[in-house]
């Protein structure tokens, strides 16, 4: 039974405590693709709310310092 892209990003997180052998390349690489999509959104979300001045000058918005926190 083939997996969805939905369940390939979730399994990483169900697995995070598990320190027994070794996560799949499909299951990093769509992990990585959420947390990029994420973050691209979320920033662009910050600087519309929260003005250019904060996502522009290098620093983050309050919405992509939870995305960073978590990490």
């Amino acid at each position: 039974m083939a997996m969805t892209a939905t369940q390939w990003m979730v399994e990483p997180i169900r697995k995070y405590a598990t320190f027994t052998g070794r996560a799949r390349r499909s299951e990093y690489w769509w992990f990585f693709l959420l947390n990029i999509l994420l973050a691209i959104v979320l920033g662009i979300i910050d600087g519309m709310l929260f003005g250019s001045m904060k996502a522009g000058m290098g620093g983050i918005g309050p919405l992509s310092g939870l995305l960073t926190w978590r990490c």
